[in-house]
């Protein structure tokens, strides 16, 4: 596989956190994995304040703006999506506590 798509997707970091090569694990063993993080790493989540559901709109607080976002904080951090964090709905949860805390103190 093309190295640069390697990167984007994560692929190189699977090994680690499937135990076997990208290419063979199914959709259903990585579903249960990344729901097995989340699980696991209830004790590190951040709960977003202020978040109004509304039928097409969403009112985000101000500490959800593009630079203090979760997106910005694991890209400095060189964090990757789903093995290292993940984001449902209002809340995110990190795999080391130290990166909850380092959010955490940003908001």
């Amino acid at each position: 596989m093309n190295s640069i798509i390697e990167q984007a997707l994560g692929t190189y970091k699977y090994p680690t956190s499937f135990g076997k090569q990208y290419t063979d694990t199914t959709v259903r063993e990585r579903s249960d994995a990344f729901l097995k993080f989340w699980d696991e790493w209830a004790n590190t989540s951040v709960t977003f304040p202020n978040i109004k559901h509304a039928r097409m709109q969403v009112d985000l607080p101000a500490v959800l703006g593009p630079e203090r976002g979760v997106k910005t904080f694991a890209k400095k951090h060189n964090l990757l999506e789903f093995h290292e964090y993940q984001i449902r709905g209002d809340e995110v949860r990190f795999k080391c506590e130290d990166h909850a805390l380092l959010f955490r103190l940003q908001l």
